[in-house]
């Protein structure tokens, strides 16, 4: 009891140390004393590590104040009152919440509140169709411009040419790639064959590709309004949740949270990851259930591979946690076992088919393809400590790290006899900790050790889902008393802060706003898609109708990302292509042979693309797309034509940006 009006008196102190620190009131005069002291100027994040320090120094405060309102926790003698100012206060805080000494007791929800029970009522019906609009109007502004030709993402482009490939083998002989369909056999994921039956209706992959936006979005919003549903108790503050998952941001490794441009099979998990959780949730005292859960993580094997380990053993431990106490040990651990045994399984026909393509073990030429898989592949594949330390990085720019610290701290003091969806949840953290960080840098070290080319490399991108649950803590805390507020005032005044937290971080990542006013400004002209061809379609209309099918094709713009890397003229001309920066990543797995012949031309191309003179630059070209085995050359600059007899090629198409030779 003696010691609460310190810690009161230290919540005030950080509070305010951190009120300071996050107003840059003091960084001007700080930073001049710095550099007198260091001889230099402090580098950029100095400033971004004083918004952290004021950031901990709020969550501090928040911790004593919360310490000495309510006491720690399993310390009866603090633990007795609410307040440890006076009574008067004591008196207060019962008046304007409910049980706030235990926030974790489940009542009944308040008349005025947005959600009144758990049935289906008119509201879901309006968010959910909200969440179609969204979508339907997402897809439109994806495709406007330079429809009926879509041009894709390079990851997206890459699973259209996947799909054409299979649906077309004898088209592509002579691509790098796809001529050899061994290099892609490793790739089996439901996205082929479902492209493939969307292409019969659109005739166009890139057009396949992007009506799954459709679906993908809706599914992903009503899948994270249910979770809200399940977890937060309430309509609006799941809507919200909804909507700050479906902001795009950029986490690190390549690698984006919310909604993205093409419905790539990471979106796909990511769509179908919250009604998995929300299934736990509601079955967690129903082991009769839980083999259907186990069954339906060992189907998403064939959804995204990478993300499935990851959430295999999420799940897998967080049942351990309501395994009914009346069994025997022996049956505890025999069903547990079993329940692991069902979801490997369902996987384990993927599984093999990946070990079976792997292109995997030791390597004559070791030093050069993991150099290669090193350098060319995203940035700290191979070195989680780096790539963990990007992502911390990240996450304290935009603020979220230590929200979420904050709100996992609040929550954890307030609910203490309903914890345990509270441990539910850190055990999916772990089980992602656990799998795409210790696991895959155990594993990357035994290989470096062992010098053997990596197994898998991907793993670690699986970081991507501590997003939602960051999120999530995020809004928790403001959920819980909105719920318990017993005053009209405070349960308003909780209301319009997380609606203005969660505009703010609307703000702070809009979804493709160009792309989304682009579209607007089309419907403003009485329009829902307005074509506006560029020259890049236009060539791509000069390949499909000026040349012969399984006519193979070098392009100038393949080492480019603006362009994807030039695999448009797999999936939209359905010709093959000699050679793409995109193929080291399948090379990568499925053939080292192909990669280093890859390796060598790509130090050509990198040369070549940086050189300056125009003629030089076309006859380097030239004379490597011959080397390959090309018929066409499409290139992105102009030179005088005059010389193309002199070099043996015809020019078959021409406007301001391209032109397609025939080298005869």
């Amino acid at each position: 009891m003696k010691y609460r009006p310190y810690l009161y008196i230290f919540g005030i102190l950080f509070l305010a140390f951190g009120a300071v620190l996050l107003s840059r009131v003091l960084e001007p005069p700080f930073f001049r004393y710095v550099s007198q002291w260091i001889g230099r100027e402090p580098t950029g994040n100095t400033s971004l590590i004083l918004k952290n320090i004021g950031m901990t120094s709020l969550i501090l405060g928040i911790l004593e104040l919360l310490f000495s309102w309510q006491g720690i926790p399993r310390l009866p003698e603090w633990g007795r009152s609410i307040s440890g100012i006076n009574r008067d206060f004591e008196n207060w805080l019962s008046r304007i919440f409910r049980n706030t000494i235990d926030f974790g007791v489940i009542e009944p929800v308040k008349t005025g509140s947005p959600d009144r029970g758990s049935r289906l009522n008119r509201v879901d019906a309006l968010f959910a169709a909200t969440f179609l609009l969204f979508a339907v109007f997402f897809y439109l502004a994806r495709i406007q411009g330079d429809f009926p030709y879509v041009y894709l993402g390079s990851d997206a482009g890459n699973i259209a040419s996947f799909a054409a490939a299979w649906n077309n083998p004898g088209a592509f002989h002579g691509d790098a790639l796809l001529g050899n369909l061994d290099n892609i056999r490793i790739y089996s994921t439901i996205h082929i064959p479902l492209l493939n039956w969307l292409n019969g209706f659109t005739h166009n992959y890139s057009l396949a590709m992007t009506v799954m936006l459709i679906p993908h979005i809706f599914i992903m919003m009503l899948g994270f309004y249910i979770f809200g549903r399940v977890f937060l108790k309430n309509r609006y503050w799941a809507f919200l949740l909804a909507v700050v998952n479906t902001m795009p941001i950029t986490i690190t490794l390549a690698e984006a949270w919310g909604i993205i441009m093409d419905p790539v099979p990471r979106f796909t998990f990511q769509a179908l990851l919250p009604y998995l959780l929300s299934l736990v949730w509601i079955w967690r005292f129903q082991p009769k259930k839980w083999p259907i859960l186990m069954v339906f993580v060992g189907v998403l094997a064939y959804v995204h591979p990478v993300s499935t380990p990851a959430w295999m053993v999420a799940i897998w431990l967080s049942l351990w946690i309501f395994v009914p106490k009346d069994w025997s040990t022996r049956k505890k651990v025999g069903v547990m076992l079993g329940l692991g045994l069902t979801a490997v399984l369902v996987a384990l026909p993927f599984a093999a088919n990946y070990l079976r393509s792997h292109n995997q073990g030791s390597s004559a030429d070791y030093s050069t393809i993991y150099n290669i898989i090193k350098t060319f592949f995203p940035r700290n594949l191979l070195n989680i400590p780096n790539a963990m330390a990007d992502f911390g990085k990240n996450m304290a720019r935009y603020g979220l790290y230590p929200a979420c610290l904050a709100g996992l701290a609040i929550v954890w003091l307030l609910m203490r006899k309903e914890r345990k969806s509270l441990r539910l949840m850190i055990t999916w953290i772990l089980g992602i900790l656990l799998m795409a960080v210790a696991i895959p840098w155990i594993e990357q070290t035994v290989e470096l050790y062992l010098r053997m080319l990596p197994l898998e490399t991907e793993l670690v991108r699986g970081i991507r889902y501590l997003i939602p649950f960051m999120l999530l803590f995020c809004l928790w805390p403001l959920s819980e008393l909105y719920r318990r507020a017993t005053k009209a005032w405070l349960s308003r005044s909780v209301l319009v802060l997380g609606t203005a937290l969660v505009a703010v971080w609307v703000a702070m990542n809009p979804p493709y706003p160009a792309m989304l006013a682009k579209a607007a400004s089309c419907f403003s002209s009485g329009k829902i898609v307005c074509q506006t061809p560029n020259d890049l379609s236009l060539v791509i209309d000069a390949i499909r109708q000026d040349t012969p099918p399984g006519a193979t094709i070098f392009s100038s713009t393949a080492m480019r990302s603006e362009e994807s890397y030039a695999i448009f003229v797999r999936y939209l001309s359905l010709r093959p292509l000699v050679f793409s920066y995109k193929d080291r990543g399948l090379l990568g797995y499925s053939n080292e042979k192909g990669l280093l012949s890859w390796y060598q031309v790509n130090i050509l191309m990198d040369k070549l693309t940086k050189e300056n003179d125009r003629q030089d630059k076309f006859d380097g070209m030239l004379s490597l797309a011959k080397e390959l085995g090309a018929e066409y050359m499409l290139i992105d600059f102009q030179v005088n034509p005059q010389a193309y007899p002199m070099v043996g090629v015809n020019e078959v198409y021409q406007n301001n940006t391209y032109s397609l030779l025939k080298i005869n």
